[in-house]
């Protein structure tokens, strides 16, 4: 039934003039920050107000580098791709590893890319389509002001490995300065 008031036409048939569109309030000017202060990007991390590069979380560097590292060791990334993450030191030991984990691969191959990696494959599923590797925990013990030690734990395929980091900060930068793979 339909609500028509008195003797009129039915509510819904009568509309009321047209409001206009609400203004935006203006926005205050942002404040500058004093000198020295970091400052957060709208939607990024936290970086420095000279524009350098964003600081990154050691928690997700521990991430990005373990799994990295088991990529490369399953033959699915080139070594190279981690150069600005390792020390010199780890650098040569993963690739030691590397050579006896995937043998036949490019992985040691500068040049390489994931696709071309994945090219050599006689695998049917497409490399990264369901055998990418995932974190599954991760710990985080900040040592001290520039050095934090991780432990985590990477499923890949059918396999749950182990993964230990330890980066410190030196020129702004995260590098792992050891890692173990288990």
């Amino acid at each position: 039934m339909v609500d028509t008031g008195a003797d009129g036409p039915p509510a819904a048939a009568t509309r009321a003039a047209p409001r206009p569109a609400p203004r935006a309030a203006p926005r205050p000017a942002p404040r500058a920050a004093p000198p020295g202060t970091r400052r957060r990007a709208p939607g990024g991390p936290v970086g420095d107000l000279a524009g350098g590069a964003p600081e990154l979380d050691p928690r997700q560097a521990c991430c990005m580098v373990a799994l990295a590292a088991v990529e490369v060791l399953a033959g699915n990334r080139p070594l190279a791709q981690l150069a600005r993450w390792l020390t010199p030191e780890v650098y040569d030991g993963l690739a030691r590893r590397a050579v006896l984990t995937a043998p036949g691969t490019r992985v040691l191959d500068a040049a390489a890319g994931v696709r071309d990696l994945a090219a050599g494959s006689t695998d049917p599923v497409p490399a990264g389509a369901a055998r990418r590797p995932s974190v599954r925990r991760v710990r985080v013990h900040r040592v001290d002001e520039h050095t934090v030690e991780s432990s985590v734990v990477v499923a890949h395929a059918d396999r749950v490995r182990a993964v230990a980091v330890r980066l410190t900060r030196s020129t702004g930068r995260w590098r792992a300065s050891a890692l173990v793979v288990g």
